[in-house]
């Protein structure tokens, strides 16, 4: 019995730790991939911050009637600029960084981490 519980411990340690690890790839990879596309689309069409943002929180450049962000985001995870734009440069870049709040499961890696 002793035994038994020992393993089912650890058992559970090692599946709640995958299982968060797997979670927080998901969102790191679907974030990467928002932030891919909003990047190009900014690029390619004419610059707009509000869209790109809306992108990375929504999925689309313009969010349906009623409609959350994923990954409990906001506008203020999303930082979107040009700073080409402020010193005349023919180069044109677009900055976007995005800031996830990440709620893990297991209590030993702690209850929130960004």
């Amino acid at each position: 019995m002793l035994e038994s519980v020992l393993t089912l411990v650890v058992f559970l340690a090692l599946f709640i730790g995958v299982f968060d690890m797997g979670e927080m790839m998901f969102v790191h990879q679907t974030l990467t991939d928002r932030a891919r596309n909003a990047v190009r689309w900014g690029s390619v069409n004419t610059y707009d911050a509000t869209g790109m943002t809306h992108l990375i929180l929504y999925g689309a450049t313009t969010p349906s009637q009623g409609q959350t962000a994923s990954f409990g985001l906001n506008a203020a995870s999303v930082v979107v600029s040009r700073p080409a734009a402020s010193i005349d440069k023919p180069e044109d870049r677009v900055v976007l960084t995005v800031t996830s709040p990440v709620s893990l499961v297991s209590v030993f890696l702690g209850r929130s981490a960004t």
